[in-house]
């Protein structure tokens, strides 16, 4: 834990080339998930209605309720790390242009059957002209958070979405793959010193 600003973080990590392959290989999948679990966000996705956002009630597609109490104008959705492409289905339902990107081929050929195209890539294939770009639960897990951050921003994106298991008043699920842990004023920190605006923030 930073003494200056009580940012936690994990010491020693794994170095950027092993992290990539962590996740490439699916081994991060074989220690804390498994293709069931995708499956069954699936099912729960396209059974996704649009309802009033539950706020200290944690729900795997609160944030898409959360995005649209925010009352953005925003037509195209892409993804960073969309796993298995879940949480672009509510957008698709919503009638928004969904698109991402993954690393473990075989979730991207998950999502593929499910009618959801997923980039093969790290974070060198974000599309231009995106309306909203979406990183859920992927941010504490990456090497660099502000070198996305910087690539992010050249991007010219109009909204971005960034939802973490957040330190607030409790420690978060602790894991290997978790690299950094943030709470409102260390996420709100480094994304302004990067240049975005935070609009709005809540707990759920």
């Amino acid at each position: 834990m930073c003494k200056n600003c009580g940012f936690v973080y994990l010491n020693p990590r794994i170095d950027e080339e092993s992290l990539r392959k962590f996740y490439e290989s699916d081994l991060y999948r074989d220690i804390y998930h498994s293709i069931d679990n995708y499956q069954y966000k699936w099912k729960l996705a396209e059974s996704y209605k649009k309802k009033k956002l539950q706020l200290h009630n944690y729900d795997p597609f609160g944030f898409v309720d959360f995005i649209e109490e925010s009352k953005i104008k925003y037509k195209r959705v892409f993804e960073i790390g969309a796993a298995g492409g879940a949480n672009l289905i509510p957008f698709r339902g919503l009638n928004k242009k969904v698109g991402g990107n993954e690393l473990s081929k075989k979730l991207i050929k998950f999502a593929n059957t499910k009618g959801i195209k997923l980039l093969y890539s790290n974070f060198d294939s974000i599309p231009l002209n995106i309306d909203l770009l979406i990183i859920q639960h992927v941010f504490e897990h990456l090497f660099d958070p502000e070198k996305l951050l910087k690539q992010i921003y050249q991007k010219n994106i109009k909204y971005l979405y960034i939802g973490v298991p957040g330190f607030v008043n409790i420690m978060p699920s602790v894991q290997l793959a978790h690299n950094f842990y943030f709470s409102f004023n260390t996420l709100i920190s480094i994304c302004v010193r990067n240049g975005f605006k935070p609009i709005k923030k809540a707990i759920y």
